[in-house]
């Protein structure tokens, strides 16, 4: 108490102390959460990517029968969205030199696109 006496502002350190403690934890429980988020968008994104992996195989694995197949037809220039063939049936292959395949819509629009990176597949088809 003698110590207190002389200088009253000692009283102020365990107030002190306890309020960096207090910003301290808060600090290490942000970091922590942080890490959280991150391994959790790390797992979301994991599971993505082996999604949009299974997609493109299958999609892949679709191309290349409809190249195989021998019922394609190619297409001077490269098919996109939106584009439409009005020489074909519907429901006729439309294949391209770049491993893109549709299918001929009743309106004469392509749909249902699938596309292979098979150069094989893709030479193959075109004779080469």
């Amino acid at each position: 108490m003698h110590v207190l006496a002389k200088n009253p502002i000692l009283c102020l350190v365990p107030f002190v102390l306890v309020i960096a403690l207090g910003s301290v934890i808060a600090s290490l429980d942000a970091e922590r959460g942080y890490r959280q988020q991150m391994q959790r968008a790390a797992s979301v994104d994991a599971v993505n990517a082996q999604i949009e992996n299974k997609n493109f195989r299958a999609e892949s694995g679709l191309a290349t029968t409809r190249y195989s197949s021998g019922s394609c037809t190619l297409s001077t220039v490269a098919l996109q969205q939106g584009m439409k063939e009005s020489s074909l049936q519907p429901g006729s292959a439309i294949c391209d030199r770049h491993g893109n395949t549709a299918i001929v819509g009743d309106s004469g629009v392509l749909e249902k696109f699938a596309k292979t990176n098979d150069i094989g597949t893709i030479r193959r088809f075109l004779g080469w």
